[in-house]
């Protein structure tokens, strides 16, 4: 599934833990060089502030580049069930609700009788799959054992 979405270029997140935060960030994150956090008085006359102290030679605070990142990872950490950052392509990452699923009805023979019908119909017997594995397997482990043509043989 993740080569499917990643080959349209779309990724979908929902709550991750943190390390999987911090490398996804460096995908779909971004950061403003030129955010403000805290606006500065402007004059005596003009109160623009966010901050609740206000005094004369007060400059804009701007919010660093590891704080905006930061705030990404939270943002990707601490979602809530069913919600999810969605980034596609080139655009920026939209935080998306997804539809509540029933839960199934189904009971525990309609169950089976979906699994008879699908090995019946997909399936192989379970003996010729157990056998094919242990052929695969055995193929494969002679390959790792064997020496490579560029590898000298000990004697």
């Amino acid at each position: 599934m993740l080569g499917a979405l990643g080959n349209t270029d779309t990724r979908m997140i929902f709550g991750v833990d943190r390390y999987d935060a911090e490398y996804l960030v460096k995908i779909i994150g971004r950061v403003d060089t030129e955010a403000v956090k805290q606006t500065a008085l402007r004059s005596n006359s003009q109160r623009i502030t966010s901050s609740p102290i206000e005094t004369e030679g007060q400059y804009e605070t701007f919010s660093s580049l590891p704080e905006q990142w930061e705030q990404w990872i939270d943002r990707l950490r601490y979602q809530k069930p069913r919600q999810a950052m969605v980034s596609a392509c080139d655009r920026p990452a939209a935080s998306i609700i997804t539809m509540r699923v029933p839960a199934y009805t189904a009971t525990e023979e309609d169950i089976e009788n979906i699994r008879r019908e699908s090995g019946q119909n997909y399936g192989i017997p379970y003996e010729q799959a157990k056998r094919e594995v242990e052929e695969r397997f055995s193929v494969n482990l002679q390959r790792r054992t064997e020496p490579l043509e560029s590898e000298p043989v000990a004697h």
